[in-house]
């Protein structure tokens, strides 16, 4: 007889849960088996026929007190020969688990409460104290109860820790060690055994899930447990003697290399052990089977050992190890023995925590069979796998690449719906590594994982939770997968999870809503589920990158949408923005900056509030950060701020425009094109073109017209139109050889650097000099050619320059050798009356050569000046008409286009309100003698 200490529990007539018939009877089964084997045995059962009596045992009702009582008195069983006897307990009856921690349900018990007897802390761990070795057997559900579990906090993009395993109120960790098949005949995968430092733990179900009423579990349990012919009984006396052997210096982990071998065979292959010795442990020198690699290096012997023996993690993730360990440990994977290749994923696992170790994984072709792992039906192996794969893919992206084409991310995606919390976890911490890779966002979408992903938004685990909304942030860059996570319900989630406790919640939902906000119909989404008051508030979190996905959100919710830029003004957001533009965190500037910018542009009330809660000094300070895109968001919301023609004034005296001209001379198109706009803006100010110019803004304005960047030379050419309004600042452009640059921009593709670069033009033009210097250039055939342009603002500015340029008779000469007078005679019908207006004035400046009065009629220019008579243009195309007339066969021609009546019209009718009209027709009517 082994000295042992057994407790045997079956409740089955519930008071207020369904009752579980065969209870008390699996019980008394068990305890009828321990007959002759243990010194001491306690039996708990309720059966609706009485309770048995039998010599030697205490019985009594299954309700909480009494079960209490019989735990209690094996506990003292246990203490008072605590490291000289082996433990027993089994239980039958109803289980949940809640917190990581398992429950045993008394019979008043209530539904979804934890009022039952822990397992772990008042049976399980006063067995791993007091016994040399102990074995549990549990005929329990361990459904959870929606209670909470701890999670460990990660960061906003990327997750990168151990995955040991969830911790139990106790403190202790827990885990499971290999896989239990079912004792019925049909070997189906039943619940994982778990081996808790010491005791040898087998459930009848797996993590989670409900146990099946009315199985024979417990009858061929016992079966193999107890009857000597199964061997298991014999392995089990083995092991304890071994202990007793060595005087308890054994390690009691050793336990399960005896029973764990003989517990996972299938029924049709259990065998009498002859010799103890022949049960293997997992790290034995002589326990090499067929197909096993053979020759185990020290140091993965003593890793598998640690793991065997729950010692903590870093004892294995402190080591850096050598190639051909981890070589080793990746064969062990595919190897014959199940336990072995458990415990090598899980040295893996704690390998994998140390960088070092991660390229050696990789490089030993590890990648493949931990793909084929997470498809195990073992959740140990399940998160043991996946947290490798996830650790390999938080800072290297050729580990991505590969891990997608092992066909990893479709079985991590399918991992997400795990029941198991911390498979979810270690799981959605690898596919938000993996979303890293931009062709991985598409393939973990297309896989189905983002409405997995939303899903877990509600997970009762902080770190769940974190982990889907950081993966949603990084998928959320693509524009269908906005779309795909909008039509999912996702917006609603994630605004929810901005008022989460969890700092690393509040950034992955605060960056989700960022990027998803680039999309409009998201924009009207996002603050219908109340999104903007939340993401204000974030504003004020101590954490930076809360700050950082609050504000960027608010950046994109207030780009060019008019109700959010109201609804973020109201929320008190301006004055939140302005402060973080204090922040040191680039980050934070640069997003505030993004917001303030957003929100200031097109809205009169928030510029006015920008600047009233001190926005400019703070923006121009920011000019001078070293980090481009602060100078570049700072840059673009004084631009947005330089509308209003106070604020102009105010970003001058606070310093702002030497900055902006520093700025011009970035090496960055993208600062070099906000410079040069907001000192466009600035430029409408009188004293700022002088400033501007003072400061040596015109000659690096001038430069920018080289750049290869369309948007630079736009900008660039527009501040320059602005500062040509000043007389000398018109020399200054044209000594700075503006002209050739501008006119060398006239051929461009885009047509707002054509009308731009014409615009400019036409105002340089004012000046005489410079009125030689285009046409030298090159200026008149491009501009001419301008005038068959599609864009009427191209076509508007080409005249604008033209007319100008017609003050010279050498000009008016080549204009119409270059074509110009049958396109400007073509746009006297254009529905655009500044078109019009500069096509008439260009024709009158034309008309004053002989020759060109006669080109304009043979254009067939008379009936369409005719035609403007009574229209906005009417004094532009009577002087035309008056040049043109001064040929005999054009008198004819204006009077025969109808021009009398139209004249006599103009002249005499009291509406015509402009006196000069009046006297311009009458003057046109003398010419033609009438």
């Amino acid at each position: 007889m082994l000295d042992c200490v057994a407790l045997v529990i079956g409740v089955g007539a519930y008071k207020h849960l369904p009752p579980i018939k065969c209870a008390g009877h699996e019980a008394k089964l068990v305890f009828g088996s321990l007959e002759g084997l243990a010194t001491k045995a306690i039996l708990r059962h309720d059966q609706e026929n009485g309770v048995d009596s039998q010599d030697g045992l205490v019985v009594a009702e299954a309700d909480r007190n009494s079960l209490l009582d019989a735990v209690t008195t094996f506990q003292e069983l246990l203490q008072e020969r605590s490291g000289k006897c082996w433990s027993f307990f089994y239980y039958s009856g109803h289980g949940m688990t809640d917190g990581g921690n398992h429950y045993l349900m008394p019979n008043d018990a209530k539904p979804k409460s934890s009022y039952g007897i822990c397992f772990e802390e008042e049976v399980l761990g006063h067995m791993r104290q007091h016994a040399k070795a102990s074995l549990a057997v549990l005929d329990a559900c361990r459904s959870p109860a929606g209670a909470t579990r701890a999670a460990t906090a990660a960061g906003p993009k990327l997750t990168y820790d151990s995955g040991w395993g969830e911790t139990p109120a106790s403190g202790r960790w827990t885990r499971p060690m290999t896989a239990m098949r079912d004792f019925r005949e049909q070997q189906q995968p039943q619940g994982p055994a778990q081996s808790m430092g010491g005791a040898y733990v087998c459930w009848a179900t797996s993590p989670y899930q409900p146990a099946k009423v009315n199985s024979n579990f417990t009858s061929q349990l016992t079966k193999r447990l107890f009857q000597e012919k199964f061997g298991v009984l014999k392995a089990t006396t083995g092991a304890f003697q071994q202990v007793e052997a060595t005087d308890g210096q054994s390690p009691r982990g050793d336990l399960m290399g005896f029973i764990g071998p003989a517990l996972d065979r299938p029924l049709n292959e259990w065998k009498y052990l002859d010799e103890p010795s022949t049960a293997c442990s997992p790290t034995g020198g002589n326990s090499s089977s067929k197909g096993e690699p053979s020759g185990m290096p020290p140091a993965v012997a003593k890793w598998l050992d640690l793991i065997n023996k729950q010692r903590q993690p870093r004892d294995i993730s402190a080591s850096i190890a050598k190639f051909d360990d981890v070589s080793y440990l990746i064969r062990l994977l595919d190897g014959p023995d199940v336990t072995t290749g458990t415990l090598a994923v899980l040295a893996l696992q704690h390998l994998a925590v140390n960088t070092e170790n991660t390229g050696s994984v990789a490089q030993a072709g590890g990648i493949p069979p931990l793909v084929k792992l997470l498809s195990s039906a073992d959740i140990l192996v399940q998160r043991a796998s996946a947290g490798v794969l996830r650790n390999l893919a938080a800072h290297h992206d050729t580990n991505r690449i590969t891990i997608a084409q092992a066909g990893g991310i479709k079985p991590l995606v399918n991992l997400l719906d795990s029941p198991d919390t911390v498979v979810q976890r270690i799981a959605s911490g690898a596919v938000l590594n993996l979303a890293a890779n931009a062709a991985n966002k598409v393939s973990i979408a297309k896989d189905g994982a983002i409405p997995s992903l939303v899903r877990l938004l509600g997970s009762p685990d902080a770190g769940v939770r974190q982990n889907a909304a950081g993966t949603l942030w990084n998928l959320a860059v693509s524009d269908a997968n906005k779309v795909a996570i909008a039509q999912a319900g996702g917006i609603p989630h994630l605004v929810g999870l901005l008022a989460s406790s969890d700092v690393g919640v509040q950034q992955g939902a605060a960056g989700a809503l960022h990027n998803l906000a680039a999309n409009d119909a998201n924009k009207v989404a996002i603050a219908q589920a109340g999104g903007i008051p939340h993401l204000v508030g974030l504003l004020a979190s101590s954490d930076v990158g809360v700050q950082q996905g609050a504000a960027g959100a608010l950046c994109n919710l207030a780009n060019w949408d008019r109700a959010n830029q109201i609804a973020i003004a109201q929320a008190g957001g301006l004055p939140h923005l302005v402060g973080l533009l204090a922040s040191s965190d680039v980050g934070v500037q640069q997003h505030a900056a993004g917001a303030l910018g957003n929100l200031a542009d097109g809205n009169d009330a928030n510029t006015v509030a920008i600047s009233q809660t001190g926005g400019i000094p703070r923006l121009v300070g920011l000019l001078a950060s070293s980090d481009v895109r602060v100078q570049q968001q700072a840059a673009a919301a004084l631009g947005s701020l330089a509308v209003k023609g106070a604020n102009r004034v105010a970003i001058a005296q606070a310093g702002g425009i030497p900055h902006l001209v520093g700025l011009l001379a970035s090496s960055d198109a993208g600062m070099q094109r906000q410079a040069a706009f907001t000192l466009n803006h600035l430029a409408a100010n009188d004293a700022n073109k002088v400033a501007i110019a003072q400061a040596g803004g015109i000659p690096r304005l001038v430069g920018l017209l080289a750049s290869s960047d369309v948007g630079v030379q736009q900008e660039a050419a527009a501040a320059l139109y602005h500062l040509s309004e000043n007389d000398a600042n018109r020399v200054a452009i044209a000594e700075a050889g503006g002209i050739p640059h501008l006119v060398g921009l006239l051929p461009s593709s885009d047509a707002g650097m054509q009308r731009q670069a014409a615009y400019t033009l036409n105002h340089l033009a004012a000046n005489d000099a410079n009125t030689v210097a285009i046409p030298q250039a090159g200026g008149i055939p491009r501009l001419v050619g301008l005038l068959a342009s599609s864009d009427v603002g191209v076509q508007q500015e080409a005249a604008a320059a033209l007319y100008h340029l017609s003050e010279n008779d050498a000009y008016r000469v080549a204009i119409a050798q270059a074509g110009g007078i049958p396109h400007l005679v073509g746009l006297l019908p254009s529905s655009d009356v500044d078109v019009q207006h500069w096509s008439a004035g260009a024709l009158v400046k034309l008309a004053v050569n002989y020759a060109n009065k006669i080109a304009i009629a043979e254009a067939g220019g008379i009936p369409h000046l005719v035609g403007l008579l009574g229209r906005y243009s009417s004094y532009e195309a009577m002087c035309a008409l008056e040049h043109l007339a001064r040929l005999p066969a054009n008198k004819t021609a204006i009077t025969r286009a109808g021009a009398v009546p139209l004249l006599h019209k103009l002249a005499c009718s009291s509406k015509t309100p402009d006196d000069n009209i009046k006297h311009k027709a009458r003057e046109l009517l003398r010419a033609l003698n009438l």
